[in-house]
């Protein structure tokens, strides 16, 4: 699974929207920052609270991650805890196994809980295990306590340039007659 750092990915294509859009057509799931939940020590998964999954609030460093089918498994991506998942995330509020994703055609993914302990959310709205549910464009997923954003491409491409407007750069921007 290909990953960056929206700040870097952000820096990378400013100005060049084509560019990205032609290396990276694929839709994206964005870690947003949040607590860090160390592993319990004997394996299993902590209790979590369900919290509001916050939208993106350019405090910390989200990690981007393309969603692109592996070879072994064409057309899903498996995010949770577990080494065997495509994406792991080492935090002990999420099972081994937490969510798959579905994709259903070019730009067009679904989402479920695959039976977790702590649940999942879409937008704030529970997920039954084993129901997926589409995505679309600037979707909110929470597994347990970890947040996600769902983007296609041109969302993306969104999320990169409100990433490169940086309140230093901001500062900067003085309107006529101010």
């Amino acid at each position: 699974m290909t990953s960056f750092l929206i700040s870097a990915l952000s820096r990378k294509f400013r100005g060049r929207q084509q560019e990205f859009l032609a290396a990276y057509p694929c839709c994206w799931l964005v870690w947003e920052p949040g607590v860090w939940k160390p592993p319990h020590k004997d394996g299993g998964t902590l209790a979590g609270i369900p919290i509001q999954t916050p939208a993106p609030t350019g405090v910390g460093e989200a990690l981007a991650l393309a969603l692109v089918s592996s070879a072994a498994r064409p057309g899903q991506v498996t995010v949770g805890r577990g080494a065997c998942c495509d994406v792991e995330i080492n935090d002990a509020t999420l099972s081994q196994t937490h969510l798959l994703l579905l994709e259903r055609g070019p730009g067009s993914w679904t989402v479920r809980d695959a039976g977790s302990k702590n649940g999942s959310w879409l937008d704030d709205v529970p997920l039954v295990p084993g129901v997926p549910k589409p995505l679309k464009n600037g979707a909110r997923v929470q597994a347990a306590q970890v947040c996600l954003s769902f983007y296609d491409p041109a969302g993306m491409l969104g999320r990169l340039e409100e990433a490169g407007v940086t309140p230093a750069r901001a500062q900067r921007i003085v309107p006529i007659g101010g």
